[in-house]
């Protein structure tokens, strides 16, 4: 006679595999999290790879900070990473159909929603991210912030808005060592483009009074768990809490 579960044995079952999963899936959380920490890291050299193809093709000179792509645009162009019909000209960099949207211009973590918070609805249409990794933007030079002639990040207040009109071009000999060159973005901007939904950094300028600041302004705290990614004047990438200062030259305290 075959020996049949009890109802009791069952039940003993299904709370035991209920228990095994509730104690591995904040781990499988923070492995996913870790991963895409990691992956978002690798992301960043990448960008610094691209950075120093153009700055050698153009006389140390820094991409222009124009809109809130130019940077990933300039980036994409020298890895050779663009959209198709992408096109080299003046003010190609503000076309919202030549910006590079490959996977490495945007952190993992990112979520397909809209909002300040990142907590809005989905939308219906795809979704495409446009490169969310932006220069830090320093304030117009002045005796407060000049350390030997240099400055913080990789543009300043200085030409335009970096909006409507560019910033003035910076020589990457001109940014402090030991400065944040690249960052995070936060995502605020989500709007209708034809048959998709365009997901990019709602932000005007990246200033280093602003880096900690959950606003347009400020670098994004929300995807790592109270940390973003950034990469220094060196080349290296690193994590920073929502915690961290900067001092007036774009360097971590």
């Amino acid at each position: 006679m075959k020996k049949r579960f009890t109802l009791i044995e069952l039940l003993v079952v299904i709370a035991i595999i209920a228990i095994l999963a509730a104690m591995l899936l904040p781990a499988l959380s923070k492995a996913r999290a870790a991963a895409h920490r990691t992956s978002c890291v690798s992301n960043l050299k990448t960008m610094n790879g691209g950075l120093m193809f153009y700055v050698n093709d153009n006389q140390d000179f820094l991409p222009r900070k124009y809109k809130r792509w130019s940077w990933g645009y300039a980036i994409g162009q020298s890895l050779g990473l663009t959209r198709p019909g992408a096109v080299v000209g003046p003010d190609a960099d503000k076309n919202v159909n030549y910006i590079p949207i490959q996977k490495v211009f945007s952190c993992p973590a990112q979520k397909n929603t809209v909002g300040l918070m990142g907590d809005g609805a989905l939308p219906a249409a795809p979704v495409i991210f446009y490169p969310i990794y932006v220069p830090l933007v320093g304030e117009a030079p002045s005796p407060s912030n000049t350390l030997n002639g240099k400055t913080a990040g990789g543009a300043d207040t200085l030409g335009g808005d970096g909006n409507n009109t560019p910033l003035n071009h910076k020589k990457i000999t001109k940014v402090v060592d030991g400065s944040i060159l690249m960052t995070e973005a936060v995502t605020t901007d989500a709007y209708g483009a034809g048959g998709y939904v365009a997901l990019s950094p709602g932000t005007a300028n990246l200033t280093v009074y602003h880096f900690n600041t959950r606003t347009a302004y400020g670098a994004d705290f929300i995807r790592h768990g109270n940390a973003a990614n950034a990469l220094m004047k060196d080349g290296h990438v690193e994590t920073l809490n929502s915690n961290t200062k900067l001092d007036n030259y774009g360097r971590p305290l």
